[in-house]
């Protein structure tokens, strides 16, 4: 329900800006995505509400500060209130990523390490909104470890299940 909502606010907000859902590049990520992931729940969880929907949680407040002080103040409330239902889906994700991960008896982190690495080779970006992340249920042990800025200081890989 909120991400048809998300959806409905989106579309509007982008319609009065003579602009169209799918012409910005971060939807086109978020449909390819969803299609490589369509055949592994584990891999679905791990990409939709753990990486995409927590780099709203990263993104959402820059963002807001943006459009507030360029006088874009609707935009800003919309991100505010997309922002404000993104951490309990982050939540929701780390509740249902774990029971997967139980069930086929998978450790859930080294689990989402491993899927991390596999759909974004480069590792996750920053910056992280470490206490909006923290408010979801993901501590930093979580995606700190599979960062760019992890990865490119320490060089190593990660232990693949």
């Amino acid at each position: 329900d909120d991400e048809a909502k998300h959806f409905g606010w989106l579309v509007a907000a982008l319609n009065r800006r003579g602009s169209a859902y799918g012409n910005l590049l971060a939807h086109k990520g978020l449909l390819e995505h969803s299609a490589n992931t369509k055949d592994d729940l584990l891999a679905r969880l791990a990409v939709i509400p753990l990486v995409q929907e927590a780099r709203g949680l990263d993104a959402g407040p820059r963002l807001i500060h943006k459009l507030s002080s360029s006088g874009a103040r609707e935009s800003a409330q919309l991100v505010r209130n997309i922002v404000a239902d993104e951490v309990n889906h982050v939540r929701y994700g780390i509740r249902w990523f774990k029971y997967c991960c139980s069930l086929s008896g998978l450790d859930h982190t080294k689990h989402f390490h491993h899927l991390v690495l596999q759909y974004f080779p480069q590792g996750l970006p920053g910056p992280f909104s470490s206490s909006d992340r923290l408010a979801a249920g993901m501590p930093p042990e979580f995606f700190m470890p599979v960062s760019r800025d992890h990865l490119s200081k320490s060089e190593t890989k990660l232990e693949d299940n």
